[in-house]
């Protein structure tokens, strides 16, 4: 694997010198016409301006696509095709639960996977597909395994004029005077039920289905309460990551058009922080400019999140990524950038579990705001940046900028406010308490009151990490 990625980055290398002639070119076109379009913007009518307007928004936007491709074009790659699988054991724990479904309870053994610090995929009891899991009348298991309540078809109405009984024939076609006479009393077994009745009918017993279903998992929820098909999502996910890392990589401004930051998140305290280069710092990658290849694969996230994640390539360092996303109507948004793979969970690890020379980045070599802290931000960064981690820095920052300006009058010190801040956002993103540090100018009953208040104005959850 280490002589593939090795090969990969010198047929790279070889290509850099045309890449990077190919990128200035198109750079210098693309600049070049949406300047003109500027200068002519300017002195236009305002019926020629809106016109002008919706030109350099598709100039912009086949730039973008234009950038990706020659990338794409001059990035070498390889494909991998096992040929051998090996069963490899892993320590883990097993956890039994009881999931109950009012007085029924069904046992449950979920997996710890010691090495990944996560659960394992929850599978089928019945046919061992990883699915979710529904706890029915009789069991527990997949859509697919649970038994369907069986529903008659409905019974086809008796004929106008004739007597409920005869069924054996269709009726003939009634005549203009039948058909405009008025219809005689329905038989009683086809009378409709009284409302209350229905009610009940349609709680107890659903509509009558066939066995052919769409899979639960072949559509995925989003944070509009409705569900996309997990083949546009995936298409989603791939062009976020791709566009995102290649701003990141010419150092251009992010979010782009149909693109979206969300407000107070974690990746908007990166931006704050570094600039374009926020997302690329906030995983631990010294040169950005040097982004070769990216992967990337999307999966469901903790509540309305989705997780886009892979690896970067930069010459011959590979790191780790997860994107938290999520849409904003159509628009994909983006709440954080984190060092890891596949980050469906809230937790995030400490800097030193990294290794080198991404844990060190992260931590004591990561580079200094490009723009000065108020008080309670630079006592975080100086608080937690070392022991803990940018990550988890991020995360805090983010918290705070939210709800600064409703503690600002607040007789807390900065030290005891941003003691209290890591600790509250730690504990959501799984870290021990043993693991945090503690200010040393500041005493526990003013760092437990501050944490008082932070808690009333931030208000997290399972779902609201920051």
């Amino acid at each position: 694997m280490a002589r593939a990625f090795g090969r990969r980055s010198a047929l790279s290398r070889q290509a850099d010198e045309d890449r990077r002639r190919q990128l200035l070119a198109a750079h210098s076109y693309y600049r070049d016409a949406l300047g003109s379009l500027q200068r002519r913007r300017a002195t236009a009518s305002p019926e020629r301006r809106a016109v002008l307007e919706a030109q350099a928004q598709a100039v912009d936007a086949e730039r973008s696509r234009r950038l990706a491709e020659i990338v794409a074009t001059f990035t070498a790659r390889h494909e991998l095709r096992p040929f051998r699988a090996h069963v490899l054991f892993t320590p883990a724990l097993q956890v039994p639960v009881d999931v109950r479904r009012g007085s029924r309870i069904f046992p449950l053994s979920l997996t710890w996977l010691l090495g990944a610090a996560s659960f394992a995929e929850l599978r089928c009891p019945h046919c061992g597909v990883s699915e979710l899991l529904v706890a029915g009348r009789q069991r527990l298991g997949c859509r697919s395994c649970l038994p369907l309540p069986a529903s008659p078809p409905p019974a086809p109405a008796p004929p106008v004029g004739r007597p409920s009984s005869v069924t054996s024939a269709p009726p003939p076609p009634p005549s203009s005077a039948a058909a405009a006479a008025p219809p005689g009393p329905p038989a009683k077994a086809a009378e409709p039920a009284s409302p209350a009745s229905g009610e009940r009918a349609a709680c107890v017993r659903p509509a009558h289905r066939t066995g052919h279903q769409v899979r639960p998992s072949s559509r995925v929820a989003t944070s509009g309460g409705g569900a996309r098909r997990r083949g546009d999502v995936e298409a989603v996910g791939r062009r976020l990551a791709d566009e995102l890392w290649a701003a990141v990589r010419f150092g251009e401004r992010w979010p782009r058009k149909g693109k979206g930051v969300a407000a107070d998140s974690p990746l908007a305290a990166a931006l704050r922080l570094y600039g374009p280069s926020g997302p690329a710092r906030a995983v631990g990658l010294a040169e950005p400019t040097s982004i070769v290849d990216v992967s990337a694969v999307t999966l469901e996230g903790p509540g309305p999140l989705l997780v886009t994640t892979g690896r970067l390539w930069a010459g011959k360092v590979s790191v780790a990524y997860s994107l938290r996303w999520s849409f904003d109507g159509a628009k994909p948004v983006v709440s954080e950038v984190a060092p890891l793979v596949a980050a469906v969970g809230a937790r995030l690890p400490l800097a030193r579990e990294l290794g080198p020379p991404v844990g060190a980045l992260l931590s004591h070599q990561a580079p200094s705001p490009r723009r000065p802290l108020d008080p309670v931000a630079a006592a975080v960064w100086e608080l937690a940046l070392a022991p803990v981690g940018l990550p988890v820095v991020v995360r805090c920052l983010a918290a705070w900028w939210r709800v600064a300006a409703d503690v600002a009058d607040a007789s807390h010190a900065p030290p005891a406010l941003a003691t209290a801040l890591v600790r509250i956002v730690a504990s959501r993103a799984g870290l021990a308490r043993a693991s945090l540090p503690v200010s040393a100018t500041t005493e526990a009953p003013a760092t437990d009151a501050a944490a008082r208040l932070l808690r009333r104005q931030l208000r997290l959850d399972r779902h609201h990490l920051w």
